[in-house]
């Protein structure tokens, strides 16, 4: 008996997970994670460290302009991002740019009065056009505007679907390597998505590389199951647990035609002790890992973004979303990054197989070559964990953080209390 043998409450036949199976669409944790940050020069080398490959940066128009043209000339304050660029470039993170925040002085009030100025709306297509063309082959993906389904972003899907249209003719022009990502649309709200798309039927495009959604369940476990409906739209904003949001979402891009990209661009816990929906910093760090192994498992997924931020943030205004960090402000390390850490380490290079989860009970299955890995945990207290240890290599495991629990020889019983704490279990593939 093989470690792929062991389960013997597995959903679907045994026989049909091999270590050397191939990934269904080849997503790995090697270039799964990133997160938010507006000033990574601090943050890079730690994130980096800890397996991040993706910074989700903000071009702030208001930072970037924030006086007027004159006689038509903009003045574009690029040496910030220059600096942030640079930065994330030498930590090998690589760059979503979300193009975003109007400046005071354009007359931006497509929510209120359901239109857009001409002239601001000329303005952003200059200022999308100007960060194109300046940071040409440095930005991977332009993200168009951010949230434009929910309510401090709300933009009617008709001016919407003219922005984003124009904005990808520009980037493609000024970047032809650049992909244009559509807004993340929170938490995941596909009504939004259809009404943006009715605007381009007989068009034969949907002007956009990628898709994301933003599916927060805090102060919940990700495995917890809830619907929200958008205020502003009234319509069904979330689908249940977080698998279940991109499992809709994944299906309405197909229902759609979409064929582009899709990935989680915010999703996170705050710790702020303060305000309500906050979860301790430990399990702040369970939810990491639970998140991150489930979203693997979906295969629909090309990345996740955390937010809100990777450093948690000292302004009073943030003082709830800042709070999700996965470093305090100082930068010292919560119990969250060690738990992204050693989840990136442990499953580096690894297939997803696939599942075994049975009676609350959650366990997922990898291979890295002939070595066989699975994180388990379980809704609560009491659930057992029984198998037989491989015949080959026999078993182990250790908690989220590294630290040894057991192991068992060849062919030995086993049996695990599994909690909401996630342990990983390793199956060498020789005795150890």
């Amino acid at each position: 008996m093989g470690w792929r043998d062991l389960f013997p409450f597995a959903r679907r036949p045994i026989g049909s997970l091999r270590p050397t199976a191939a990934p269904r669409n080849g997503v790995r944790i090697n270039e799964f994670l990133g997160t938010i940050e507006e000033k990574p020069i601090r943050s890079a080398p730690c994130f980096s460290e800890a397996g991040g490959k993706w910074f989700r940066l903000p071009f702030f128009w208001s930072e970037l302009e924030p006086n007027p043209p004159v006689a038509g000339k903009h003045d574009y304050r690029f040496h910030i991002y220059d600096g942030r660029l640079a930065w994330a470039e030498r930590f090998g993170i690589k760059i979503i740019g979300i193009l975003m925040i109007p400046p005071l002085w354009t007359d931006w009030r497509a929510k209120e009065t359901g239109a857009l100025a001409a002239e601001s709306e000329k303005a952003f297509y200059d200022y999308v056009e100007a960060c194109a063309r300046r940071y040409e082959g440095r930005v991977a993906t332009w993200e168009v505007l951010n949230e434009v389904n929910w309510e401090e972003f709300y933009t009617p899907p008709d001016i919407y679907a003219r922005l984003l249209r124009r904005s990808h003719e520009i980037i493609k022009k000024s970047d032809p390597r650049a992909r244009v990502a559509m807004a993340g649309l929170a938490p995941a709200e596909t009504g939004y998505l259809e009404d943006v798309w009715q605007h381009y039927r007989g068009k034969g495009h949907l002007f956009a590389d990628e898709f994301s959604l933003h599916p927060f369940c805090m102060p919940f476990a990700p495995e917890h199951s809830y619907r929200e409906i958008n205020p502003i739209t009234g319509r069904t904003a979330r689908f249940g647990n977080f698998v279940e949001n991109i499992e809709t979402f994944s299906k309405a891009l197909r229902q759609g035609g979409a064929k582009g990209e899709l990935w989680v661009g915010e999703i996170g816990w705050t710790t702020t002790p303060l305000y309500g929906g906050a979860v301790p910093e430990q399990t702040q760090a369970w939810y990491v890992i639970r998140m991150i192994v489930l979203a693997l498992a979906t295969q629909k997924i090309s990345k996740i973004i955390w937010a809100w931020t990777f450093r948690d943030y000292p302004f009073e205004y943030w003082k709830f979303w800042g709070n999700t960090g996965l470093v305090r402000l100082d930068h010292t390390p919560k119990p969250a990054y060690l738990a992204w850490k050693n989840l990136y380490e442990f499953l580096r290079d690894a297939n997803y197989l696939g599942e075994h989860n049975s009676k609350g009970i959650f366990c997922y299955e990898f291979a890295r070559g002939d070595e066989g890995l699975a994180v388990a945990w379980s809704r609560g207290e009491g659930s057992i964990l029984e198998f037989k240890a491989p015949d080959r290599g026999g078993a182990q495991w250790s908690d989220w953080q590294g630290r040894a629990m057991g192991k068992a020889k060849p062919g030995a019983p086993v049996k695990l209390s599994l909690t909401e704490s996630p342990i990983f279990l390793r199956f060498p593939p020789t005795q150890s």
